[in-house]
């Protein structure tokens, strides 16, 4: 046991390394770095947890780190993360896995040996049957979908919303789905097109589906609205469980730090590498997971599907001296 009032970062890594490897995750807020947010980076209080993170991660001497944020940041702000964490990123559009087109950066220490390959889903392999349409279309561009670069195909507008252009598109089932966001704010969710004048928005089960998470994932008696936030929020969990399988086979994960944590999609990933990837001995049998995380209504999907998961509060009040009092290790 070391003393946790007078840490030595020597003795810590000594430590950590007798009790096997650790995994650190961090998927830091977007909206300060987004091309569809105020793009302020750190300058955003919530741009400014970035910080905390890697605070944290150089106390933690992490055998294997992943972060995670959108494509379409500033070239000044990759250039800071990349200084930041000491790797340069790689990119990777979930189009490849899934049906949504979701452009993400990847800072990682893992093994990369290539984008996953494509499958091909398109919206048509995700969704429902027999859900009500929503509401009418007030314009359809052609009567053949035509691909846009990223797979999309914008069909039409709606005719009974109000607000930004954006959220009125209206697309066709031969295409992908635009990003999912926190979809919150009001009609934000994807809309897809029912027949030559109905459009209905995609469930939550559907947005579940496009981050290729395990379908109920978030339906735990809490709001659709509170799903669809939370998935928006999240990984695209394949593209995690690609990346996870380049950690070299002779590795045994002990300990996982999972900050901005949301539901645990990390969590899924890292048992979607070892059972649909081929890394059965990825976690260790005994294996903990500790997440970051503030919203409650994703801390209650967490603990629904991974009751073992030790949640440690905001990231502002987690540190290396908490770490050890807590023993959490």
């Amino acid at each position: 046991m070391i003393d946790c009032r007078n840490i030595d970062p020597g003795e810590w890594r000594g430590f950590s390394r007798k009790k096997g490897d650790t995994l650190l995750m961090a998927g830091f807020p977007c909206p300060s770095f987004s091309g569809a947010g105020n793009r302020l980076g750190t300058d955003d209080p919530r741009g400014k947890l970035l910080h905390n993170a890697v605070a944290l991660h150089n106390k933690l001497h992490p055998d294997w780190f992943l972060y995670e944020n959108v494509a379409s940041m500033k070239q000044e702000h990759k250039d800071m993360i990349s200084e930041l964490i000491g790797v340069e990123p790689i990119e990777i559009n979930s189009n490849l896995v899934s049906a949504q087109n979701r452009a993400r950066l990847y800072w990682t220490n893992i093994p990369y040996h290539g984008p996953p390959q494509d499958r091909d889903v398109m919206l048509k392999h995700i969704l429902e049957t027999n859900v009500d349409p929503y509401g009418e279309m007030d314009e359809v561009f052609t009567k053949e979908p035509k691909l846009s670069r990223d797979g999309l195909c914008h069909i039409g507008n709606a005719s009974n919303i109000k607000g930004h252009d954006a959220i009125k598109r209206i697309y066709h089932e031969s295409g992908k789905s635009p990003t999912l966001t926190t979809m919150s704010g009001g009609h934000r969710e994807p809309k897809v097109m029912v027949n030559s004048k109905k459009w209905r928005k995609l469930t939550p089960l559907e947005c579940e589906r496009l981050q290729t998470l395990p379908d109920g994932y978030t339906d735990k008696n809490i709001s659709n609205s509170q799903r669809y936030k939370m998935i928006g929020n999240g990984y695209t969990v394949d593209v995690i469980a690609h990346i996870l399988s380049g950690i070299p086979d002779d590795t045994t994960i002990q300990r996982v730090y999972s900050l901005f944590d949301g539901c645990s999609m990390g969590q899924v990933a890292l048992h979607r590498a070892m059972y649909s990837f081929g890394k059965q001995d990825l976690l260790a049998s005994d294996y903990k997971y500790f997440s970051s995380e503030i919203d409650k209504w994703a801390m209650k999907v967490t603990q629904a599907n991974w009751n073992a998961t030790v949640q440690m509060g905001n990231i502002k009040d987690v540190s290396l001296y908490k770490i050890i009092k807590e023993r959490w290790y």
